[in-house]
């Protein structure tokens, strides 16, 4: 591999190192929030303040709330913007590598639809590469889209999302139990389904990294040979 393909493949390999430290970041941050609100719940507990049992209702639910409601959503959601961003610029900056090498003139911006559309569709009828085609990190791929979406359009909030090009694709994942859910009229997810987007992401991102790479070695083996 020259000189010049590895400066083409670095800036994407630091941005998927500095996804990953975000998410390491975040995750660490909402640790130390949640211990903090239990501790803070600790000393009221033990002040000599009495309370009755409403109150300490009150105060065990205001603590589930920012803990496992709020702080996650506001962290999670607009990391998973990033995480999905960086798949569109990477997956378009590769895809149009392998093009170049394969002399392609139709580019991924000449179809329409959404990128996961566009991708498969190119990938099998353009490029003859079935790599999008029963991929095991599409149906991760397809849940970060829509609730990239829910976020990015809404902050998260289904009182304003869309209802069918939002709001039900939003309700039938959070019936599917897999890190998504609603409480009082917003979305939460959870750092495990954060985690499988990130994985699925870097995952696709390596994989066209090499496919790329492949065809740049295959290309410099064959000129040499002629």
């Amino acid at each position: 591999m020259s000189f010049h393909t590895d400066m083409k493949l670095a800036s994407i390999s630091i941005e998927i190192h500095a996804l990953k430290d975000g998410f390491e970041l975040i995750k660490s941050t909402l640790d130390k929030l949640k211990a903090s609100e239990k501790d803070k719940l600790e000393k009221a507990l033990r002040s000599s303040q009495i309370l009755d049992e409403d109150e300490l209702i009150d105060l065990h639910q205001e603590l589930y709330q920012k803990v496992d409601i709020f702080y996650p959503r506001l962290f999670w959601g607009p990391y998973l913007i990033t995480i999905f961003s960086v798949f569109e610029s990477c997956t378009q900056e590769l895809t149009e590598y392998i093009r170049e090498h394969k002399c392609c003139k139709l580019k991924l911006d000449d179809l329409n639809g959404s990128l996961l559309e566009k991708l498969k569709l190119y990938y099998s009828s353009v490029l003859d590469n079935n790599y999008f085609i029963d991929n095991p990190s599409w149906k991760t791929l397809t849940d970060l889209c829509k609730v990239r979406n829910c976020f990015a359009h809404s902050n998260g909030r289904f009182s304003i999302l869309k209802p069918n090009k939002h709001e039900k694709p939003i309700l039938k994942l959070v019936s599917q139990k897999i890190g998504i859910k609603e409480f009082s009229g917003v979305v939460v997810i959870d750092s495990d389904f954060v985690s499988r987007c990130l994985e699925s992401v870097s995952n696709v991102i390596e994989d066209l990294k090499i496919l790329y790479i492949n065809l740049h070695d295959d290309k410099i083996e064959c000129s040499r040979s002629t």
